[in-house]
């Protein structure tokens, strides 16, 4: 039986862009206005570990922020919903760092 999987590549910006709206909407601490230098990823994919970005902001200043990869995830699919991309709810979905880009690979079967 044939299955199907979708990827959905971000840029740095529209990860930077997705984090912040979602911090608007969840009422949290909202990241300072600047551009992703890096992400890093934890050894363990649980929804409570955290992924760090250094933030290098408007002003110079280099900022490390810490969200949960649930906070994360949901984050990203927000953004897609907002930007008329599909989504499906089934499937298992993965969060890969691959150079610049963050890739949500969502396996259907």
């Amino acid at each position: 039986m044939p299955t199907e999987d979708r990827v959905i590549i971000f840029n740095y910006d529209e990860v930077y862009t997705a984090l912040r709206i979602h911090s608007i909407t969840q009422k949290v601490k909202i990241p300072s206005e600047g551009r992703i230098q890096a992400i890093t990823f934890p050894d363990t994919n649980t929804k409570d570990s955290s992924v760090s970005l250094k933030l290098k902001k408007d002003d110079g200043e280099i900022d490390t922020l810490e969200f949960t990869l649930d906070f994360f995830a949901r984050a990203l699919v927000f953004f897609c919903q907002g930007n008329n991309i599909p989504v499906p709810r089934a499937g298992t979905k993965e969060i890969v760092h691959k150079d610049d880009t963050i890739v949500l690979h969502i396996k259907l079967s």
